[in-house]
């Protein structure tokens, strides 16, 4: 037991490493386990990281190891922290009621999240920020006090086969510059919101399935220039299935057509926005069958004075 020490629990520098199974590291002063500088390399099977002050598992600075069965609990502040070019494979791990953010990829954090179960973090059960790219699949993503999962300020990523479920107030968030990849994902019973795709954000979404978010599957902001193609969304379980929200923020809905004109072309600053695929800008016209989202030069105007699009266009 590595227990109410004035420090970390145990510590793993550069070129060090170490190994460490049916451990219980509790109650420290700082992080229970810090894993800091290129080299550094440490295993852990079965063992429990918990109430340690400043947070659970720390890895950093190029850091690496294999982390398999463990138990993150309620530590304050993160649970797992994954920074610096950090790139740890975290298994079988469970990550619950930490007093901050479930898991943290900053700073262009790496690394492997599979077959974990996230539940009742008081921030976000996982956040990524800063070009990280973490690959997180076959996880249960539940209960996060403030979003399921959160990517922002370029943080990319690859979110696949993942059980979304029960978080508050939204499952996903992909802010403005953030460019993930959500691919097979089920977002269940989040509320209000399944998805939040926010001004400027980027990202991938496909093949994702919608069941029973209290208020909305998926919302959409106006300045959103994301990819979002083949969803499904569980008739008459949600209360929305697809809107979004214009520049002066009215919320409108969106049909299904409509809706698979956002998965024509790549998830890009030079993507067109939501709002330049769904509707047409003042004195402008619908879409065309030859180039995609391009703007003809007139076109009907609806009795709201707002244009119509061409059925035809080229959302196919």
């Amino acid at each position: 037991r590595f227990r109410d020490g004035g420090g970390c629990g145990i510590i793993a520098r550069a070129e060090g490493s170490l190994i460490a199974t049916q451990c219980q590291i509790e109650g420290n002063q700082l992080v229970g386990v810090l894993v800091a500088g290129s080299g550094g390399n440490m295993a852990m099977d079965d063992c429990r990281v918990e109430a340690n002050n400043c947070g659970g598992v720390y890895v950093c600075n190029g850091g690496m190891g294999s982390f398999k069965k463990l138990h993150i609990v309620r530590n304050e502040g993160v649970g797992l922290l994954v920074k610096t070019g950090a790139a740890p494979m975290i298994l079988e791990t469970v990550i619950e009621a930490n007093h901050g953010v479930g898991a943290w990829f900053a700073s262009k954090g790496k690394g492997q999240l599979e077959r974990c179960h996230f539940t009742a973090n008081t921030s976000c059960n996982v956040l990524v920020e800063g070009e990280s790219t973490p690959i997180v699949k076959d996880c249960a993503i539940e209960a996060a006090k403030d979003c399921g999962v959160l990517v922002v300020r370029g943080g990319r990523g690859n979110f696949s086969r993942n059980t979304i479920k029960g978080n508050r107030p939204v499952g996903v968030t992909i802010g403005e510059d953030a460019n993930p990849v959500f691919f097979n994902n089920s977002l269940t019973e989040n509320a209000p919101y399944g998805m939040l795709i926010l001004e400027g954000g980027l990202g991938q979404v496909v093949h994702n399935t919608y069941v029973r978010n209290e208020l909305a599957a998926l919302v959409l902001s106006a300045s959103a220039k994301c990819v979002v193609a083949d969803n499904t969304v569980i008739p008459g379980t949600n209360r929305v299935a697809v809107c979004w929200a214009d520049e002066e923020q009215k919320i409108r809905s969106i049909n299904p057509i409509d809706l698979q004109r956002l998965g024509v072309g790549e998830a890009s600053k030079d993507q067109l926005t939501v709002s330049e695929r769904l509707r047409q800008e003042e004195g402008r016209g619908g879409l065309t069958s030859d180039r995609p989202f391009a703007r003809q030069s007139s076109g009907p105007k609806t009795e709201g004075g707002e244009k119509k699009e061409q059925a035809e266009g080229g959302g196919k």
